[in-house]
């Protein structure tokens, strides 16, 4: 039986999509804004700060090694969150 191809992985770099490049350098003045406003519900600020961690290596990441093609990368954390 042959064996499988390897299926190759590729790294998400949220800091490049659009969406990203959008809301991080405007950040803190959107909480200053809102926080004048009367503030922001917790679940909105931690969902905007679990959105700028997710993927970036910088927050966290695991290093992962294959013993049959002896090949290593590193793998973000993922936030899991949904809410952006």
């Amino acid at each position: 039986m042959p064996a499988l191809a390897p299926v190759g992985y590729a790294r998400r770099r949220p800091q490049e999509t659009d969406l990203y490049r959008l809301i991080a350098p405007h950040r803190n003045d959107f909480l200053e804004q809102a926080e004048a406003a009367g503030g922001l519900q917790r679940f909105v600020t931690e969902g905007l700060e679990g959105y700028l961690r997710c993927g970036i290596l910088a927050h966290g990441f695991a290093r992962v090694w294959c013993p049959q093609c002896r090949d290593d990368m590193v793998v973000a954390w993922s936030c899991k969150r949904r809410g952006v």
